[in-house]
């Protein structure tokens, strides 16, 4: 019984040794041992680095190296497969590394890998070249791959045996590994294991480099972009540089103020100021800021916060729009831009053509400009004696008659302040420049006073002389004519007054006067408003003293007239006696 037992447990390990066997080196149907039973073999070739001597002559022509890989694998003896690498153009160093997936037998252990380089100069493939010379760049390597699946190979070329090779460190490494999706890139590199229409993603942003494949990526070298809905060629992430901010319209993708409007202007909404900020609408300053909202954008608004206000034709500050209380009430010229009183003279005084009288409507513009005129002859009241005859506005002499001989009751002495009449010289101009008829009528009467002379006087002036009294009349002004030069004085006082009191008004009214120069102005203001007081009193007092005295005057003028000619006519009754 003892016996029994002992067999069976002898047979019982047995067969777990064989089941274990089994279990850990499937055999094939043919009886190969399959040594990657999960999936089919594959092997992985990565150069991950080469980097030249460049002490040596790589080209004859001593060139750069343009270096190129041929990869030969066996396994356990049987040729598998040989590859070519890309070549890299003009390198002493590798830039970026490479690999490549070939498919082996599951059953096989041994590989032998051998690894030639070829410097491919079309000219000059003389060096570094794939054949038995002795300075050929050359590695070989030998491992049990269903031993050890990853294995690294380093090597400088010196695999022909021989000790004159072409020295360039390089490092390769190889790895077993898996195929899932059966694309032909092995688990390990490929970026979709499970997806057999893609293997590679450069960007790393998880889309397939493979235009064809799914989930393709657009942007294959921009990890912040793939795909491209409206086809303008930016990425539908509204991210910087490639990213489009409109990914469902193809005529815009960019808003650098983000304002909501494309900086195209010639696309969809375009903004017309794409680097302000704005939220205006319509169409010819979309985008474009507005503060004031009055439809203008502020890069154009001459006032951009004053509604009324767009434009300043002439650059003084002051708005064009004149149907506003701030408007430039002269728009083409820089120096004025308020008019108070509305008669199109500028207050300001050192503008062009300012107005005199500011404060007051006024048309003068000969002598003041901007001040009333009653009579509008150019000339302002406040110099002008004849304020309402347009005909007359100077008193040289003040006799109360206008200089101009062409207007009303002109002066015939206009520096004459005791004549400005001269009644017969008109008559007897016209007489002595008559008709021919004229003539002789004067010549008659020339004749008949000679004969008168002869006949009459002459006799009387030889009778003994008798004393008679002359009269020799002597001029001089009447009161009522000095006094009404008087009272001319008088008036130009006033008006010259009131223009100084006007010029001093102007002074207080300017911000660059000091308080002395305003205390000094204020004191003058004083001083004339007593003067001018003083004026109309004795305006006043000569004005009825001139009624009175021109009353009496001509009384006197009548008795003196009587005299005279009762004097004369004795004289002449004595004479005919």
């Amino acid at each position: 019984m003892r016996e029994w037992y002992r067999r069976f447990a002898l047979m019982s390990f047995s067969l777990l040794i064989l089941n274990s066997t089994l279990v850990s080196s499937p055999v094939s149907a043919d009886g190969e041992v399959d040594n990657w039973p999960d999936s089919d073999a594959l092997l992985s070739i990565e150069l991950l680095s080469w980097t030249a001597n460049q002490t040596e002559e790589w080209d004859s022509n001593n060139g750069t190296p343009d270096p190129q890989f041929r990869i030969c694998i066996e396994a356990d003896g049987v040729n598998v497969d040989c590859i070519n690498t890309p070549t890299w153009d003009e390198q002493w160093t590798l830039v970026n590394p490479w690999n490549m997936t070939i498919d082996i037998p599951d059953s096989s252990n041994i590989l032998n890998i051998t690894i030639e380089c070829e410097d491919n100069d079309a000219l000059n493939d003389d060096e570094c070249d794939m054949n038995s010379a002795h300075d050929e760049w050359k590695l070989f390597a030998e491992y049990n791959w269903s031993a050890t699946p990853i294995f690294s190979l380093s090597g400088n070329g010196d695999g022909d045996g021989n000790g004159t090779w072409k020295n360039a460190a390089s490092e390769w490494r190889f790895s077993i590994t898996s195929d899932t999706d059966g694309d032909g890139y092995s688990d390990q590199i490929d970026a979709f294991p499970t997806d057999s229409t893609q293997w590679a993603d450069r960007d790393g942003d998880g889309w397939g480099d493979d235009a064809d494949g799914n989930n393709s990526d657009a942007f294959p070298d921009d990890p912040s972009q793939w795909e491209d809905s409206d086809g303008d060629g930016y990425g539908d992430r509204p991210v910087i540089p490639n990213g489009d901010f409109f990914p469902n319209d193809p005529t815009q993708w960019s808003d650098f103020d983000g304002d909501g409007f494309g900086d195209n202007s010639d696309g969809n909404n375009g903004d017309q100021c794409p680097g302000l900020y704005g939220d205006s609408t319509p169409p010819e300053i979309r985008g474009c800021p507005d503060t004031d909202n009055d439809g203008v954008a502020d890069p154009f608004d001459a006032f951009p916060e004053d509604f009324y206000q767009q434009t300043d034709g002439d650059n003084d500050g002051f708005g064009d729009n004149q149907a506003v209380p701030n408007g430039d009430a002269f728009p083409h010229d820089s120096t004025q831009w308020q008019d108070s009183d509305g008669d199109g003279y500028g207050d300001n005084a050192n503008g062009y053509a300012a107005d005199d009288c500011p404060g007051e409507h006024g048309t003068s513009k000969r002598d003041r400009v901007g001040c009333p005129d009653f009579d509008g002859d150019g000339y302002s009241n406040l110099v002008d004696p004849f304020a309402n005859d347009p005909t007359q506005w100077a008193d040289s002499d003040g006799d109360g008659y206008g200089d101009n001989q062409d207007g009303n009751n002109p002066d015939a002495f206009p520096d004459d302040p005791s004549q400005w009449e001269d009644s017969d010289d008109n008559a007897r101009d016209e007489a002595i420049g008559g008709s021919d008829f004229g003539i002789v009528g004067t010549l008659g009467c020339g004749v008949v006073f000679i004969g008168f002379v002869l006949v009459v006087v002459l006799p009387l002036m030889s009778k003994p002389k008798e004393t008679r009294r002359k009269v020799n009349p002597i001029y001089q002004p009447s009161l009522a004519q000095r006094q009404h030069a008087e009272a001319q004085r008088l008036r130009n006082l006033l008006a010259q007054q009131q223009h100084q009191s006007i010029q001093l008004q102007q002074q207080l009214s300017q911000q660059s006067v000091s308080a002395k120069e305003i205390e000094s102005v204020k004191s003058q203001l004083a001083q004339l408003h007593k003067e001018k007081v003083l004026l109309e009193a004795e305006l006043e007092k000569e004005t009825k003293s001139s009624t009175v005295v021109q009353n009496v005057q001509n009384i006197t003028y009548n008795i003196q007239d009587s005299a005279i000619a009762g004097d004369l006519k004795a004289n002449i009754e004595q004479e005919d006696k």
